[in-house]
C-alpha cells in the first residue's frame, strides 16, 4: 500500500529524446502527485539505473541507443525488479507488445500521447498499490474458493472476505464497508438482487459487481438501472478482474487490455 511516508515516489524516464523525457515528467507533475524523477537517455544507463535504485514506476522507451528499453527490462526482471514498467513507443510491433506482456509491462503507450495519460497510469498506480477490499458472496465454497483464487491474482491488491450466503453478506458488511461486492446472483434465500437492495440501504455508495452463469438477455434487461455497476459471467479470470477495476475506479485500462467479454455495463 502507497502511504504518505512512502512518497514521493521515485519514477525512471528513460528516453534518448530530452524533448519526450521532459514532457514525461511534465505530465508526472500535473498528476499532483509528488515524485521523484531521473531521466537517462540510452537503455545500458536505464539497466544500471534500474539495478541501483528502486523505482516505483518507470516509463522506457523501446528504442533506445545501446541496449532497447525491453532488452533493459527483462534483465532487470531476472534480477527481482519489481518496478512497475510503462513503455513507450513510435511503433505497435505485435510481437514487441507481447514480449512486454509477458514482462508484466503494465501499457505499452504510443507516441505522440497526451499529459492526461501519463496522470492517468500515475493514479491507477497509486490505486493498484492500495489494498482493495472484497467481499465476496456466493453460496458454493467451491466456487467461492475458486473465485478468490482469481481475485488474488489480479493486478490489484485485493483482500477478500468470503459469505456464504446474503445475511452472512450482510452481517460482514455492516462493520466492514468493504470497497466492493462480488454478489451470485442465485443464492437459496437472499438472492443475489434482494441482498444488493439490502446492502445498499447500509450504503448506497458501495461498489456492486453481479456475478452470474447466465447470458441471457432477459436477466440484462432485468436487471438494468442502479442493480448493479456490472455484471461479471463465469467463468471469469484475473485479466476481467482487470478490466473490470479499471471501470469501477474510473481508470481507463491498457491500451493492450483484452477484450471485456466476460463485462456488461448495466
Amino acid at each position: 500500500m502507497v502511504s504518505d511516508k512512502h512518497l514521493p515516489l521515485d519514477i525512471l524516464v528513460c528516453d534518448d529524446s530530452m524533448t519526450v523525457a521532459q514532457f514525461v515528467i511534465r505530465a508526472i507533475e500535473k498528476s499532483g502527485i509528488p515524485a521523484r524523477c531521473t531521466i537517462v537517455g540510452d537503455g545500458n544507463d536505464c539497466l544500471r539505473a534500474l539495478k541501483r535504485q528502486n523505482f516505483s514506476l518507470a516509463f522506457i522507451d523501446v528504442n533506445l541507443p545501446g541496449r532497447s528499453g525491453i532488452e533493459a527490462i527483462s534483465i532487470a526482471r531476472k534480477a527481482g525488479v519489481q518496478t512497475f514498467f510503462v513503455v513507450m513507443s513510435t511503433e505497435k510491433n505485435p510481437e514487441r507488445i507481447q514480449l512486454a506482456r509477458s514482462l508484466g509491462v503494465y501499457e505499452y503507450l504510443s507516441k505522440p500521447f497526451g499529459p492526461e495519460r501519463v496522470a492517468d497510469i500515475m493514479r491507477t498506480y497509486m490505486r493498484i498499490s492500495t489494498q482493495t477490499s472484497v467481499l465476496l458472496v456466493d453460496d458454493s465454497a467451491t466456487t467461492r474458493k475458486v473465485i478468490t483464487r482469481v481475485l488474488r491474482q489480479s493486478l490489484f491488491d485485493i483482500a477478500v472476505e468470503e459469505a456464504e450466503s446474503g445475511e452472512a453478506a450482510l452481517s460482514l458488511y455492516k462493520p466492514r464497508r468493504h470497497d466492493i461486492v462480488f454478489l451470485d446472483i442465485n443464492m437459496p434465500g437472499l438472492d443475489g438482487p434482494e441482498t444488493l437492495k439490502r446492502l445498499k440501504a447500509l450504503n448506497i455508495g458501495v461498489r456492486f459487481v453481479l456475478i452470474t452463469s447466465d447470458r441471457s438477455s432477459a436477466l440484462r434487461n432485468s436487471l438494468g438501472g442502479d442493480m448493479a455497476e456490472l455484471l461479471l459471467y463465469k467463468p471469469f479470470f484475473a485479466e476481467d478482474i482487470d478490466i473490470l477495476l479499471h471501470k469501477l475506479f474510473e481508470f481507463d485500462p491498457p491500451s493492450f487490455g483484452e477484450q471485456e467479454d466476460n463485462l456488461v455495463l448495466l
